[in-house]
């Protein structure tokens, strides 16, 4: 039933591990493995889990949006998942997503909570409202969505963007006021940290956000805002630590 997108970088330590908790779950019919030329021994390890489930879509690309888009065009699955190379699958995520679009067809996508290593992180879209999004309104991991609605209305990931290709592929998403579904599960386990978490990918959505016509002077007041927060949550931590 679900076809995972999963590209993966030089992943050695975690990539094991996350491709044996998404064969875990019986939904999923397919892993397509988009790889950018991973020196590690990423590729080894991966063909050394002989599932015929798994499939090495690709050693080159320019970036993970690419990789992500060429997996894509691989899928045989009615359903698309997509995962991070060290996120943890939830198999109950799976299962009940299944069971939700199954008996939903008007139902066009459904998302979910994840594990932030060990905090329960819910959706912004459930408490707030944005014509432009500028943090991501769920998490990407728990987005299941229809793969001819993902074909037909989104086309794939936009791959001039390094990175917040997901925040941007996400306001179309919800641009087009399709009809989902809140699943209150966790989707994954997702590990602290990553590229989406740096401040060059908050920089990066005030880019975004402006191509999706929200005011400069309000996305450039969002990004300060979102800066200074850090700065002192971070100056919080030190003192506690010290």
């Amino acid at each position: 039933m679900i076809s995972v997108v999963l590209p993966v970088f030089n992943r050695i330590g975690s990539i094991t591990a996350c491709i044996g908790q998404l064969l875990d779950c019986p939904e999923v019919c397919e892993v397509l493995v988009a790889d950018g030329g991973s020196t590690d021994g990423t590729v080894a390890a991966i063909e050394a889990l002989d599932d015929p489930r798994v499939t090495i879509v690709s050693r080159r690309d320019s970036g993970i949006y690419d990789a992500a888009n060429k997996a894509i065009a691989k899928a045989k699955g009615p359903l698309l998942w997509f995962m991070n190379s060290d996120d943890l699958a939830s198999p109950a995520y799976a299962a009940e997503a299944v069971r939700v679009l199954a008996q939903a067809p008007e139902i066009d996508f459904v998302f979910g909570n994840i594990l932030y290593g060990a905090t329960l992180v819910r959706p912004r879209l459930l408490r707030q409202r944005h014509e432009v999004w500028q943090t991501m309104p769920f998490p990407h991991v728990s987005l299941i969505i229809r793969t001819q609605v993902h074909a037909r209305k989104l086309g794939g990931y936009e791959t001039a963007r390094a990175i917040g290709g997901d925040l941007d592929y996400l306001n179309r998403l919800l641009k087009l006021g399709l009809r989902n579904a809140y699943i209150d599960m966790p989707a994954a386990t997702c590990a602290p940290g990553g590229v989406s978490t740096t401040h060059k990918q908050i920089w990066e959505a005030r880019k975004m956000a402006i191509k999706h016509r929200k005011n400069r002077l309000a996305a450039t007041a969002f990004t300060i805002a979102v800066l200074c927060l850090r700065v002192v949550k971070s100056r919080s931590i030190d003192r506690l630590s010290s």
